[in-house]
């Protein structure tokens, strides 16, 4: 994986701000000027086109070291109990939510991976976990505890 500091500072700015998240905001965090963020990447799309591959990278990563969670549909709300994956999983909602290729992809290979799970399953899963964290609950801060609190309702 990355060990860019701007693509780490990138992901983690848009997973608390979203997509939107100002250039100069990303650089005070890494410790550069938005004009480096620029000469490096070439425009914010640049940016955003290295941290989805950063993301996408982690997934494959996480998902072949647990396999057992990878083929349930509540796979995005079991990484999220894990503080280490909360702002990753964050970057992930945004980005189904958003409709990126990361966002539909990550979704059809959830499905493939749930196996003989019905599609209707997987995306149930998916929408009341998002559900969960845009309505936040009582802590907005604290995702780990929020998709502990779903996993428990749902089973």
């Amino acid at each position: 994986m990355s060990s860019d500091p701007i693509v780490r500072a990138a992901v983690m700015r848009f997973a608390v701000e979203g997509f939107d998240a100002p250039l100069r905001g990303i650089g005070a965090d890494a410790g550069v000027s938005a004009a480096l963020i620029m000469k490096r990447f070439g425009s914010k799309e640049g940016l955003r086109e290295a941290t989805d591959a950063f993301v996408r990278e982690w997934i494959r990563e996480v998902r072949s070291e647990r396999l057992a969670d990878a083929a349930s549909a509540d796979f995005l709300a079991r990484l999220a109990t894990h503080d280490e994956y909360a702002a990753l999983v964050i970057y992930l909602v945004h980005s189904i939510l958003e409709g990126s290729d990361l966002g539909r992809d990550l979704v059809e290979e959830l499905i493939v991976d749930a196996g003989d799970a019905p599609r209707h399953e997987v995306v149930d899963g998916l929408g009341g976990f998002f559900l969960t964290m845009l309505l936040r609950g009582d802590d907005p801060t604290d995702l780990p505890t929020l998709a502990r609190q779903f996993l428990e309702a749902r089973s």
